[in-house]
């Protein structure tokens, strides 16, 4: 990938790719803003539907392994292993 040279094609590539991160933010300010969610309900929400996403349409983790390995319920190695997940895909983009 050249830098500074601008591609339709990669753009619509990071686009479907990032459409289901993007689902998120949907979730958050549509539920807020509709009024079906307060804001602490809304990231709850957002963070199963995260979740849902992580295991079904990403396929990065496992729930066997994840049962498994007592590091799945470390929240911070969590944390960051889905702010590095997230920031790779939104990398790919660039």
């Amino acid at each position: 990938m050249e830098s500074g040279k601008f591609s339709f094609e990669e753009f619509l590539l990071a686009t479907r790719d990032g459409v289901w991160a993007i689902g998120a933010i949907a979730i958050i300010f549509g539920g807020i803003y509709s009024g079906v969610f307060s804001p602490t309900e809304a990231a709850g929400v957002a963070c199963i539907y995260a979740i849902i996403v992580s295991y079904f349409v990403y396929r990065e983790t496992t729930l066997h392994r994840d049962l498994r390995d007592r590091r799945a319920f470390d929240v911070p190695d969590r944390i960051s292993s889905s702010s590095l997940s997230r920031s790779r895909a939104f990398m790919r983009g660039c």
